[in-house]
């Protein structure tokens, strides 16, 4: 019909054009001609109008963004209950109170842009932290530091830990709850420098051996836990300075988390002595902004899990031990840790290069949006260091406060209503049914109304 209509508005005769693409003539032809450019779509009408279908998809984005995403049960759940609550007549069944699948399938047709995907897990406290507010603070501080201290690439360092397990799961990121591990803690810096890492077994007390084959210049330490503590983070800071020029001619940048470990007095002390400026990252944002995290734990635990599956074929019915763990992680970590990493993992989190626009809009947390600003809460320093005998103000770090309820809005849409009767144990729609006539109503529930997004608790 469409090649039959183009090709009469380009000058062949209705009857010709009729004949050419086979379509009837003189009714639906020439009712098509008569009614001029159109930009409905052929087939069965649709239960919903175009316009109400696309504010459907359009908030399901909004949902996702928010990290509160719709399955298609619950959008189906949904989509019946606003079509009841503003009475549009359709062909849902009625007893299970959910919209047939065709009508689904069909609606993710109609709106490409809608597509199904399976979520990556992210904490709360992720979700919550990584908000404009967290974040234009922490570039802030950075900013202030640069201005004032005038820190080269050569001169920014970032430091994080992270585990390793004995235990290998092949495919898959090493991970695992109640595995014997140990934890390792790494340092680079923008210039693409590493300094050797830092282990830090679960042990009372450290064998020799257990440092056999490691990565050249590493330490070998232990603890209860297998996780850092306040002295041994000390001990790493030693380290750190053995390798990094640092006084009061040359001061450093060590952006880090803000662990209770390293943020102690006695960290406080060493860093004013050596002249180590500490700016920390705002909680639960370092799968964003710590270059480690963003550009280098992830290969480096893929290569030490292919290290483990190379070891246990070449060592039939072997077990990885503890004391395996220096020679399999050097073999990894001299193939990860590139000059490239290194910077990727700055320039990526817009540490270096400053970049406080590195992030989209759409990237932080959208129920910030509906927080209220006015009333800010128990600040947080996030400059932890004073560098020499100058102090650096303090910045406050309001904790952003908590949202009031999702306010609902009236939608105005245009709908159709049909005059036929629709049986109630009809599943699907028929492709002789029209749920569609002229008649207009005003929708006074909108589909936010039915399926809310969630607000944050006061």
């Amino acid at each position: 019909m469409d090649r039959a209509i183009r090709a009469v508005r380009n000058g062949s005769a209705i009857k010709r054009a009729a004949q050419q693409f086979h379509v009837p003539y003189p009714e639906s032809l020439w009712d098509k001609l008569k009614q001029g450019p159109s930009n409905s779509r052929l087939g069965r009408k649709t239960i919903l109008s175009s316009e109400e279908e696309r504010a459907i998809a359009e908030y399901i984005k909004l949902l996702a963004k928010s990290f509160y995403g719709i399955s298609s049960t619950e959008l189906r759940r949904a989509c019946f209950e606003y079509v009841e609550v503003n009475n549009i007549r359709h062909p849902f069944n009625t007893e299970k109170k959910i919209a047939g699948r065709d009508w689904y399938y069909g609606f993710l047709k109609r709106n490409s842009d809608i597509t199904v995907r399976t979520p990556e897990p992210i904490s709360l406290n992720r979700i919550n932290a990584f908000n404009k507010t967290e974040v234009n603070l922490f570039f802030s501080n950075l900013e202030i530091v640069y201005e004032k201290f005038k820190f080269g690439p050569e001169k920014i360092d970032n430091v994080n830990e992270t585990g390793i397990t004995t235990v290998h799961v092949p495919g898959k990121i090493l991970a695992g709850k109640g595995l014997r591990r140990c934890g390792a803690i790494t340092r680079t810096n923008s210039d693409s420098n590493y300094i050797p890492p830092l282990f830090i077994y679960p042990r009372q007390r450290l064998p020799g051996h257990f440092s056999k084959d490691g990565p050249l210049g590493s330490i070998y330490k232990c603890s209860k836990s297998g996780w850092i503590t306040e002295d041994i983070f000390l001990e790493w800071l030693e380290h750190f300075t053995k390798f990094i020029r640092c006084d009061s001619d040359n001061p450093v940048l060590l952006v880090m988390d803000k662990d209770i470990s390293h943020t102690s007095y006695k960290v406080y002390k060493f860093c004013k002595a050596h002249v180590i400026v500490v700016v920390s990252l705002p909680p639960h944002t370092s799968h964003r902004l710590q270059p480690l995290d963003f550009t280098f734990f992830s290969p480096l635990k893929t290569a030490y899990n292919n290290e483990c599956s190379t070891y246990l074929k070449t060592n039939t019915f072997a077990k990885i031990l503890q004391e395996d763990i220096a020679m399999l992680f050097a073999r990894s970590y001299n193939r990860v840790a590139t000059i490239e990493k290194a910077v990727k993992g700055f320039q990526c989190t817009g540490i270096y290069p400053l970049n406080k626009n590195i992030f989209a809009d759409e990237e932080f947390s959208i129920l910030e949006d509906n927080l209220n600003q006015t009333e800010p809460s128990t600040p947080n320093e996030t400059i932890t260091e004073i560098p020499g005998n100058e102090q650096i103000d303090n910045v406050e770090n309001p904790i952003v406060p908590s949202t009031s309820g999702t306010s609902k809005s009236t939608t105005k849409l245009r709908i159709t209503e049909s005059d036929s009767s629709t049986s109630d144990d009809l599943v699907e729609v028929s492709d002789e049914e029209d749920f569609t006539s002229d008649k207009t109503l005003i929708l006074k529930t909108s589909f936010s109304d039915i399926y809310p997004l969630p607000a944050k608790k006061q």
